[in-house]
């Protein structure tokens, strides 16, 4: 809770100085919270629209590895992320399974302002010739996982196709 007040109080003083017309904040650890609080009381960051996108509360990513909230820090976190997704002008999703699992757990969300925005991908321009360069001759220096490191964000998944590609290349 401390890191979203205090990003509320430096958005104020920002905000005074040179309003704002939109504030994105993530769900994640409801950093979004005192902010998202304080312009629906009328206190603080009037005229500025609060947009949360949601990538995966805690709760999501904890059930989703067979886990629970299990300690007080876990509840106040999951208090934090669901009162900005409810308390936010605009929710943005990734996906509509998302806002559906949101949806589906009872959490509040700002109807009527709920969007869904894939996330961009090379082959996602559009244009003529566009798209990312197929390797050819260049070497393959490292393999990275870009995620939490967690089966739900496919960690096993990677782990596998390392080990596959390590018996593919003994046999070369």
């Amino acid at each position: 809770a401390s890191v979203s007040f205090r990003a509320f109080l430096e958005l104020s003083r920002l905000h005074d100085a040179s309003p704002f017309d939109v504030i994105h904040f993530p769900d994640w650890q409801g950093h979004g919270y005192y902010s998202v609080l304080a312009k629906r009381l009328g206190i603080g960051l009037e005229g500025a629209v609060t947009c949360v996108m949601t990538h995966g509360p805690l709760r999501w990513a904890r059930l989703g590895n067979g886990e629970s909230l299990y300690d007080p820090s876990d509840l106040e976190c999951d208090f934090l992320e669901r009162s900005t997704i409810r308390l936010a002008d605009v929710l943005v999703s990734p996906s509509r399974y998302l806002i559906r699992w949101i949806k589906d757990k009872g959490w509040a969300v700002p109807e009527g302002s709920v969007h869904v925005q894939p996330y961009l991908t090379p082959n996602t321009g559009g244009g003529e010739g566009e798209g990312r360069k197929v390797a050819g001759s260049n070497p393959v220096d490292e393999i990275v996982f870009f995620g939490r490191w967690e089966a739900r964000k496919g960690v096993r998944t990677f782990c596998d196709a390392v080990g596959g590609l390590v018996a593919v290349m003994a046999e070369r």
